[in-house]
């Protein structure tokens, strides 16, 4: 939804692997951005539908209330920005999933 404005996807990897599999990591993002315009395109939605139904092994109906349910939630973009992902940190930070209260500038790499 348009008042969620942190990010709802979080990826991350060390900085000695990201540093190592640059290509890699920027392909993976490439890609599952791809598929995440994909999901996110009404032309797809049947067969979205479907292989929401195949993969859970739930019916139709169910796959369909699921994605209706779900789609404002699911992100359009694996490449957040600060402003996305500051959010998330303070977020699991103040529910003790963090250690700390993470800066976005002092974790971020670019991979692409």
């Amino acid at each position: 939804p348009k008042d969620m404005s942190w990010s709802s996807l979080l990826l991350v990897s060390s900085h000695s692997y990201a540093t190592a599999h640059r290509t890699l990591l920027c392909r993976f993002g490439t890609a599952m951005n791809k598929a995440l315009d994909y999901i996110h395109n009404d032309t797809n939605r049947s067969s979205v539908l479907k292989i929401t139904e195949s993969f859970l092994g739930v019916p139709q109906s169910t796959a369909k209330a699921m994605l209706t349910r779900d789609m404002p939630y699911i992100p359009t973009t694996v490449f957040a920005t600060s402003q996305q992902i500051e959010p998330a940190f303070t977020f699991l930070y103040k529910h003790h999933a963090a250690k700390q209260d993470y800066s976005f500038s002092s974790y971020h790499m670019n991979v692409c």
